[in-house]
Order: structure tokens, then C-alpha cells, then sequence
């Protein structure tokens, strides 16, 4: 194949766990929203372990955002994650733990200025202190049929598909 010096570029984020030489394994992050004033943040995975939210302000003028967190028990304002700054130009990381306590959750950023949005959920270290992470991003509400494929075919593995409804 000869080097291409022009066309649209599609890049891809991959995120590669290591514990020396020992591989523990290979995610790709999702894509995520373009900047918006509000943000939606599905599927942060419930379980032992550490969850985070991530949110940039890509613009010129400082954030602040609010966080509404969505769990299966209802959708509530958290204290403290009602005003939340975020530099611009920044990122900032709230950690999720203290409220969410292992269950599973999706969450909803409102924002004075556009920003983007993501988690971190990472379970607890296994016995070669692997830690199994998963990310996902700010996506936009369903409008209409989707289809969601399951790729997994072995008796000890599953797939779930977690919904968000912040409305």
C-alpha cells in the first residue's frame, strides 16, 4: 500500500493493560460526543472497584458543570457535584465511589460551556494485579430502532446491555 497524502482520517484509541510482561488485556475507547452544553454518560459499570467521570472543556472559557447521576434506584444531584469547575482548555476527574458505592450507574453533565464526557470503571486488581477497566463516552439518546450485536460465544462469558433513561 503507498502512503496516502490525502482524505479523511478515522482514528481509533486503544488502551493496553500490562503488569511487567504479563499482558492483561486490550480495550478500545469509544468514540465520543462532540462538545455540547449537556452530556449523557451510559453503562458505568457496576461492581468491586473504582468509577470516574471525565469531563473536558475543549473551549476557551472556563465550566462550570453539574452531575446528575442516574442509577436503578432513580436520578439524583449528588452534594458537591452540583458545581463543578472545569478549566478550560482542562480535564477534570470526579470520582464516582463515595455515591455509587459498587452499584451501576449512568450519568448526565449539564454545562455553562460545551464540553465532552466520559467514565472509567475499573474493577478490583486480580491475583496478578491485573485491573479489568472499562470506558465509556457521552452518546447521544436513541431516536428511533437500534440494534445491539452479542459477539460472545463461550459458557463463561456474558454480555448485558445496560439503558440509561435520565428523563
Amino acid at each position: 500500500l503507498g502512503a496516502q497524502t490525502a482524505g479523511r482520517v478515522v482514528p481509533a484509541l486503544r488502551f493496553d493493560a500490562e503488569n511487567g510482561a504479563i499482558p492483561l488485556g486490550v480495550d478500545f475507547l469509544p468514540r465520543a460526543n462532540s462538545a455540547a452544553l449537556t452530556q449523557t454518560v451510559p453503562g458505568i459499570a457496576g461492581g468491586d472497584g473504582s468509577r470516574r467521570l471525565v469531563i473536558a472543556d475543549p473551549g476557551d472559557v472556563d465550566a462550570t458543570v453539574s452531575v446528575k447521576l442516574v442509577t436503578p434506584d432513580g436520578s439524583y444531584t449528588p452534594t458537591g457535584m452540583d458545581l463543578v469547575d472545569v478549566p478550560a482548555g482542562g480535564v477534570v476527574s470526579v470520582d464516582l465511589d463515595p455515591e455509587l458505592k459498587g452499584a451501576a450507574a449512568g450519568a448526565v453533565v449539564t454545562s455553562t460551556e460545551p464540553i465532552v464526557a466520559g467514565a472509567v470503571s475499573a474493577l478490583k486488581p486480580d491475583k496478578n494485579k491485573g485491573v479489568d477497566v472499562a470506558f465509556t463516552a457521552a452518546v447521544p439518546p436513541l431516536s428511533g430502532p437500534a440494534i445491539a450485536a452479542d459477539g460472545e460465544t463461550a459458557a463463561d462469558r456474558h454480555t448485558q446491555l445496560v439503558l440509561t433513561a435520565p428523563d
